[in-house]
């Protein structure tokens, strides 16, 4: 059995509109609930869940990035930010 296909379970959407993930798969992903973000794309006919890679919120670049308070910047920006307080000092 394929990795991908590892674990199979059919669940149904309440009334809200809301799925529930298994236990076993959110322990798996690591997803904590009220804190981990998921993102939900669409493909064809199928809907795509994603735990997203964290992002600079200046340029975008996945690699290399730092957590600061609720956001993520790159090394590059960090450095960037710094050589301007120092050049305002």
């Amino acid at each position: 059995m394929s990795k991908e296909n590892e674990y199979f379970c059919i669940r149904q959407i309440d009334p809200q509109g809301r799925l529930v993930l298994p236990k076993e798969i959110r322990d798996r992903l690591g997803i904590v609930e009220g804190k981990t973000p998921l993102k939900l794309s669409l493909s064809g006919d199928s809907i795509i869940i994603r735990i997203p890679t964290p992002s600079c919120f200046i340029c975008g670049e996945t690699e290399n990035t730092i957590k600061l308070k609720e956001k993520h910047v790159c090394e590059n920006c960090l450095e960037k930010l710094n050589g301007i307080k120092k050049l305002s000092e």
